[in-house]
């Protein structure tokens, strides 16, 4: 987790910081609890591409989400079979 974090920390020296939206505020999303609305509208202001989850429900909205935000939902099984073919590389 550090890893990542002071990854990022380098990355976005001298950036400004993104501005808080409230783009999961649409009634459009209401099918998704309130409480992944917060976390889903966190991961979309810090310029994420993807948002894991081990949820059941979520992954079902995740087509909607994309289509509205750019924002992927995705299973850690789904993006395994992204990563899968290049995990080869490295053994």
């Amino acid at each position: 987790m550090y890893d990542v974090r002071d990854t990022r920390l380098i990355q976005s020296a001298g950036e400004e910081i993104p501005p808080w939206g409230h783009r999961f505020l649409n009634p459009s999303f209401g099918m998704i609890s309130k409480k992944d609305r917060i976390l889903l509208q966190d991961a979309l202001d810090l310029r994420c591409d993807a948002f894991l989850t081990m949820e059941k429900n979520l992954p079902d909205a995740a087509e909607h989400v994309e289509r509205k935000t750019g924002l992927r939902i995705m299973r850690p099984t789904t993006y395994w079979g992204l990563l899968g073919r290049w995990a080869k590389l490295y053994r």
